[in-house]
């Protein structure tokens, strides 16, 4: 069968057209041979020919149309920024704020906050930082609490 299905596919006839228009050709398919010519194209359009079975077509059912739900879900509230760090660049893509609160009653500020992390989160360098944020410290560069800082600008 594989093989008729490869000698119809190519002239956009199915496999039981193939088979109508060469009834020399088993069902197996396997009573091709080499160098034999086979029908790929009928004259006109096959449902014509006078032996020529129409399968019957399928029920098509209609798709149910989609009940609508009306739902209400509350607000998302965004933080607003803290007061930016003086020095601080104008127009940046992204501001964020400094967090406030420590990682529970071990980790400090100092941790949460080091613009190493940031840059990291952002996928900018400590240069670019530096550069749009003129206030933070070279020498210990930490985030202030509660400040915000330009974390991304357009280069």
């Amino acid at each position: 069968g594989d093989e008729c299905c490869s000698l119809s596919l190519p002239f956009s006839i199915s496999v039981d057209d193939f088979y109508f228009l060469n009834p020399q050709v088993d069902r197996d398919c396997s009573n091709l041979w080499l160098e034999t010519s086979h029908c790929v194209r009928p004259v006109g359009k096959i449902p014509t020919y006078p032996a020529y079975l129409m399968s019957t077509p399928g029920t098509i059912f209609p798709k149910p149309t989609p009940e609508l739900i009306s739902r209400s879900y509350p607000p998302v509230v965004t933080p607003s920024l803290s007061v930016t760090v003086t020095g601080t660049v104008s127009g940046c893509l992204f501001y964020m704020s400094a967090s406030k609160e420590s990682i529970g009653s071990v980790v400090d500020l100092s941790v949460s906050n080091p613009c190493s992390a940031w840059v990291i989160w952002a996928d900018v360098t400590v240069e670019d930082l530096f550069m749009w944020n003129p206030g933070l410290s070279k020498g210990n560069c930490v985030l202030q609490a509660g400040k915000s800082y330009c974390i991304l600008k357009c280069r």
